[in-house]
């Protein structure tokens, strides 16, 4: 989790993530996908933007090929 250590929204999110035991563990498919998952455990609307700052900057990496 690179931005785990930052003092930031996105470090927090990265920190949750990482603590959460039901995060789907596999290759990112959509961000529907985490969206929901953090809808389902109730997760505040701050961290729904942050997932959605996140996963801009996600697809902004390039693919590797």
């Amino acid at each position: 989790m690179e931005h785990a250590g930052d003092d930031t929204p996105l470090g927090d999110l990265a920190r949750d993530v990482r603590a959460d035991r039901q995060w789907p563990q596999d290759e990112p498919e959509s961000f529907e996908l985490y969206n929901e998952h953090l809808e389902s455990m109730r997760a505040c609307s701050d961290a729904l933007v942050t997932l959605k700052e996140a996963w801009g900057l996600y697809e902004e990496i390039p693919a590797q090929t």
